[in-house]
């Protein structure tokens, strides 16, 4: 950085903004393992720098300041993924020598977003949070905030007033719009199985967990889901499967699923209990799906210590406790996510519960 200091009290006023964006710099750069939201703040009035920032964290938010439209940019050009959202001062300059003018600044940032989000498939939500009267930007604001920030009926937030609130929302509307990108891309087959399978009385809580788990396995933040909400979500599945003939209904006593009798009559395996041998006929899932559920079941145990396939040196919490990582957890969900697109093409195919095939019998015993 060629910035010239001042007898070693620090960089010469004409050098202070280049210091002062590149310090900023580089501490997102250090700080991209964080679980907070990282979200770009393009405003440069130093008095409330450090105070807002400080505000965020309570909303788990990593505000990060930029002094000039082209130095923020330059951020979001070379680590687009990490950004949850911007807020804008429409007082800010947009290049690091010229003045303040919002009718210069907003028309660049707004083209040169739009650009920048096209190319990356998902849309990035900004926000007006000034302290500027109203008359000098508020007929720039382009209507595609509308999009994800249509209750709020301002175009703009207050800084001495709106700020916190505007924090808060940001929180919802950053994983509205991160979660919108996956079920359109990556997970697309995915969250399109989902849907089928709502529409037929899937338990919302499957839905709710898988998209916890994506968000935390793609976007690197924290999940509240474990495996146990990945056992709780199979159960909902063998529900569904029961009620759609897929299963026996005798697998269901009072809403308590028979998950290991379940698994065992998919695996084309027979099953048998105090009352009733079940009996497969025609096998419904090939054997890499039957792997994959045995695996979920045998990992996803309701008992976390429960030793793992069967070994006798290695349980659930110590395997954790080694890796330190979510890898497991994201294996076990992917696994199951290829389970629901399996069975929403065969809902597909069988439309009705008359059309479903005797894919076992039932005997007394």
């Amino acid at each position: 950085m060629n910035c010239k200091f001042n007898h070693g009290l620090g960089p010469e006023p004409s050098d202070f903004h280049s210091f002062f964006n590149q310090e900023i710099f580089n501490t997102y750069r250090m700080d991209d393992n964080s679980n907070r939201l990282k979200v770009m703040w393009v405003d440069e009035d130093p008095l409330i720098t450090l105070d807002y920032i400080s505000e965020a964290k309570d909303y788990d938010i990593d505000l990060v300041n930029f002094k000039c439209w082209d130095d923020a940019k330059s951020a979001l050009v070379e680590k687009f993924d990490i950004w949850s959202a911007i807020i804008i001062d429409p007082e800010c300059k947009l290049h690091a020598g010229s003045y303040p003018n919002p009718r210069q600044l907003l028309p660049n940032l707004f083209t040169d977003l739009a650009i920048e989000c096209t190319k990356r498939g998902r849309k990035l939500p900004w926000y007006i949070l000034t302290s500027a009267t109203p008359d000098k930007f508020v007929d720039m604001v382009i209507e595609s905030r509308k999009e994800y920030d249509g209750e709020w009926p301002n175009p703009y937030y207050e800084k001495s007033t709106n700020r916190t609130l505007l924090f808060s929302r940001i929180r919802i509307h950053a994983r509205n719009s991160k979660l919108l990108h996956l079920k359109n891309t990556v997970f697309k087959n995915i969250f399109k199985a989902l849907n089928s399978l709502y529409e037929n009385g899937l338990h919302p809580h499957v839905q709710r967990t898988l998209e916890d788990i994506l968000l935390a396995m793609h976007y690197s933040v924290e999940t509240k889901s474990d495996f146990k909400s990945i056992r709780k979500s199979l159960e909902y599945l063998f529900l569904s499967m029961i009620k759609q003939g897929f299963l026996p209904e005798k697998m269901n006593n009072a809403n308590n699923i028979a998950i290991i009798g379940c698994s065992k009559l998919l695996a084309n395996k027979v099953f048998v209990t105090e009352k009733y041998k079940f009996i497969p006929i025609i096998p419904v899932m090939n054997n890499i799906m039957v792997n994959n559920l045995r695996n979920i079941i045998n990992i996803c145990n309701s008992d976390v210590h429960a030793y793992v396939d069967g070994s006798n040196n290695l349980n659930l919490s110590d395997y954790l406790s080694l890796t330190e990582s979510n890898n497991l957890l994201y294996s076990v969900t992917l696994q199951f996510c290829d389970i629901l697109i399996w069975y929403a093409k065969i809902l597909e195919e069988y439309s009705t519960k008359e059309q479903v095939p005797h894919f076992w019998k039932v005997e007394e015993i």
